[in-house]
């Protein structure tokens, strides 16, 4: 699929010109776009769906700002436009995908059972308690999967245990890190990752080579780790940040906490999480209404 856009590319720069500038962004936008393909295990651009477009979408504005949505939304829309007049889909699947604000769906959790299944697998490799400190501070954390390939050294602090994140537009955040996240990674760190470690790096994520992990490799890993364990529940990297913000609502912790953890910019974003505590909420109205005059105990 990569030639495709390849093919898009040159024809936005030659056959119909756009800005460097305009070229430049469509180009980051569409690699993003086919990561996500990717990460859905298409492998031709005829099977892509309307749904998954619309999904995609919704993501994107979990993230990033409207003007930034709509950019990348007609670089998808351009991409699929090129595709079908060249002949190389057969459906454009974006013909009635809309292009403006819109509501944003409520984010997907998943269950705590099925996160500790998830991070279940056997670990009898040291890429296995990579793959596992990856997964765990991800959830803890909630962390976007380019702040966690990009942690360097200097970004933990280990007496307190906290990360210092470097998020979006190059904003730093405080984030705390559960002992059971700190484990696992300092135990990838001073047991594994030496074995790794083929030339100095502060980065602390690296592969057998020594090289920087990829967020295509975080992707795929997770994919990897949910079929190794039997786990039907569909799993992202984005699902595990979207549990950790709707369990720490359901704990009653402050939406502004949940913001700077988060590292949205507006709380509006965050805001969206009390509309996925309604389900809790119905069923403690439910609860009472079973017995709304029932003394608690001790009156």
């Amino acid at each position: 699929m990569l030639k495709l856009l390849d093919d898009f590319i040159y024809f936005i720069q030659y056959v119909d010109p756009k800005s460097e500038l305009t070229v430049s962004a469509y180009r980051k936008d569409l690699e993003q776009y086919l990561e996500y393909l990717d990460n859905l295990e298409v492998l031709d651009m005829d099977e892509v769906t309307y749904e998954m477009v619309i999904s995609y979408i919704n993501e994107l504005h979990m993230d990033y700002q409207p003007a930034s949505v709509s950019r990348k939304v007609s670089a998808i829309k351009q991409f699929h436009n090129y595709l079908i007049r060249y002949n190389r889909v057969k459906y454009n699947v974006t013909n009635h995908v809309e292009n403006k604000r819109r509501r944003i769906s409520l984010p997907k959790a998943i269950s705590q059972d099925d996160i500790q299944k998830l991070l279940s697998f056997e670990k009898n490799s040291p890429i296995d308690y990579l793959d596992y400190a990856i997964l765990l501070v991800l959830f803890r954390c909630g962390l976007r999967v380019s702040e966690c390939v990009n942690l360097q050294f200097h970004q933990i602090y280990e007496e307190e245990k906290w990360l210092r994140i470097i998020g979006k537009g190059n904003k730093e955040r405080m984030v705390p890190i559960a002992s059971d996240a700190y484990d696992a990674l300092m135990n990838f760190i001073e047991n594994y990752r030496p074995g790794f470690e083929q030339f100095k790096t502060d980065f602390v994520f690296i592969n057998e080579r020594g090289k920087l992990i990829s967020r295509q490799y975080v992707h795929r890993m997770i994919q990897l780790r949910r079929k190794e364990v039997g786990l039907e529940t569909k799993i992202s990297a984005h699902t595990l940040r979207h549990s950790l913000a709707t369990s720490l609502l359901n704990e009653e912790v402050d939406l502004r906490m949940i913001q700077e953890i988060l590292g949205h910019s507006d709380i509006a974003t965050t805001q969206i999480y009390t509309h996925v505590n309604k389900d809790k909420m119905k069923q403690e109205y439910d609860k009472f209404l079973s017995d709304p005059f029932k003394k608690k105990e001790g009156d």
